[in-house]
């Protein structure tokens, strides 16, 4: 699982805004480019599951698996499509056929993406989910240590 902490910023309905900072997880992801951020700091709505509060330190999750099909669809689906375009343009008639085939396959594989990313985005599965309040924003946190 992929897992950061955050404050949350704002309730909305069920659904939480987090403001995190980005970790090196973050800088190595290739869909990095995809996140709201402004710098360091990013916001991430997650689903609200554990009822926290706007300035609860939350740890905020989501599944492995769930991102990864995320990822194939949005970047290998549509290189399949392309290749599979190509090969049927190909087998048509020729290097123009093939071209035209291969348009007509990204060109189909981005709606569906566009489509089905809608339709994936609004599942629970794939949303990240705030999975353990740490601190509530009333909770003066650990005493100092008296040394």
């Amino acid at each position: 699982m992929a897992s950061e902490e955050g404050v949350v910023t704002r309730i909305d309905g069920l659904s939480a805004v987090v403001r995190t900072v980005k970790s090196g997880d973050c800088e190595a992801c290739s869909a990095r480019g995809f996140c709201s951020d402004a710098g360091r700091e990013m916001n991430v709505t997650a689903l609200n599951g554990a009822q926290a509060c706007p300035g609860d330190r939350v740890r905020v999750e989501i599944p492995t698996g769930a991102f990864i099909k995320a990822m194939g669809l949005l970047y290998i689906f549509p290189v399949a499509a392309l290749l599979a375009g190509a090969l049927v343009g190909l087998s048509l008639g020729g290097d123009n056929h093939a071209a035209l085939g291969a348009l007509a396959g990204f060109a189909l594989a981005v709606v569906f993406v566009r489509f089905r990313g809608r339709r994936m985005g609004a599942m629970a599965v794939y949303q990240p989910r705030i999975v353990k309040i740490i601190r509530r924003a009333a909770d003066p946190g650990p005493p100092p240590d008296a040394a």
